[in-house]
Formats: C-alpha cells, structure tokens, sequence
C-alpha cells in the first residue's frame, strides 16, 4: 500500500473546498425533512407509529484515483428507526455503510490483521422513505448525512481511529411485501451514495466516493 501525504497550500485550499460543502448537504437535510413534513400534514392519516428497517447485502464502492483508498467490494448494512408519519411516509435515522474486503491495494499484506474488514465507508443520515400503496409494492428512499471512513492500516501509523469525516447523500428503490397480518415486511433494495471524505491529521486531503448496494430487509412499521 503507497501512502502519500500531501501538505502545504495544496491542504487548505482542499479543506476550504471540503467545508464549503457542508451548508449544501445541511440545506439539503433540512429541505427533505420540511418537505416530508409538510406533504405529511396534507395527507389523510390511517397509520402511524414507530418504524424500524434492517438490511445487509453486498456493495461495491469507487473513489477513482484521487484517494488513499482503492476502493473495491464487501458487505453492507444499514438500521434504520423513526416514525411512520401516514400511510405513505416514513422518516427516521439510517445508520450503515460498507466494510471492504482485504486487498493488496487497501491494506497491508504484511499484516496479521488481514482476516478482518480493513476498510470502513459508513454514514448517519437522515432518512424518508416513500411507499405509494400500503401494504406492498414499490418504495423510494432519500437520505442524507455525515460520512466517516476507517482505514486499519492508517490508523496503525497515524494512531487515529478515525481517519476521515465528510458528507453524502443516497437514493434508494425497491419492492416491499408485507408478511401476514402484522407490521412485518421483507424488502430488497437498490442504493446508489455518493460522498466526499476529508483526511483527518495528520493526513491532508480528500477523495469523492460512489457506492452501489444490493440488500435484502426486515421491517416493521
């Protein structure tokens, strides 16, 4: 694994670049969540009460060229909980990511840690899920929140177990079918995520991200 860290001017001005993206990933936020609320309120309310979601499948992430990270495949996961506003509306909080499989080009090869998932992409974001009939069908999905990555092999020569934070959004499709007579639902799902991750000291830099993931769900709302 090559690790290079950049510093100088070059630094700032990423960081700037970096930050000045936030206000529109928090805009974004608060626009989803002021436009769920108020279609909520428009709507005619049947159902309502809490909502949970769990999910795990596999993923595959891209960062291109500008990352310490090479990307690659591993499992992915997400529990998400909050409430169902009406028949058709869900909002809550997701937290998930992906764990990339060991490999030559993001971890070391010489290490005894290999077995495990040496890299880490994960999020906290706010989530609302739309589902046009009831009890089955399609359902579409929004989020978005802050990002974080993890990097076994940094943390060993930085010493930080956290070795970068940024932003990213998500956009998400699937088929719901209900089970019997109760709350309980299965679901697959397709995700698409796109972010951007700032190196965290003693690093400098940053890379975007795209993640595509493929999961099974149970949920209960």
């Amino acid at each position: 694994m090559n690790i290079s860290v950049k510093s100088g001017t070059g630094g700032a001005g990423q960081a700037k670049r970096a930050a000045a993206g936030v206000p529109a990933v928090l805009a974004l936020i608060g626009l989803m969540g002021l436009s769920v609320t108020q279609i909520a309120r428009a709507e005619e309310t049947r159902n309502t009460g809490w909502w949970a979601d769990v999910g795990i499948g596999g993923a595959g992430l891209s960062t291109g060229n500008d990352g310490i990270t090479s990307g690659g495949g591993g499992v992915w996961v997400s529990l998400m909980l909050g409430r169902r506003l009406n028949d058709h509306w869900l909002m809550g909080l997701d937290l998930g990511g992906i764990g990339l499989h060991p490999s030559a080009g993001n971890s070391d090869p010489y290490s005894s840690n290999n077995n495990i998932y040496s890299e880490t992409v994960t999020h906290s974001m706010l989530a609302v899920r739309y589902v046009p009939q009831i009890d089955h069908g399609w359902v579409w999905g929004l989020g978005a929140g802050p990002a974080y990555y993890y990097n076994h092999t940094l943390e060993q020569l930085t010493g930080n177990s956290s070795n970068g934070n940024g932003w990213a959004a998500d956009a998400g499709v699937g088929y719901d079918w209900k089970i019997g007579q109760n709350k309980t639902h299965i679901e697959t799902m397709l995700n698409v995520e796109q972010g951007r991750i700032s190196y965290n000291a003693p690093l400098t830099g940053q890379f975007n991200y795209s993640e595509i993931a493929a999961s099974v769900h149970v949920a209960w709302f």
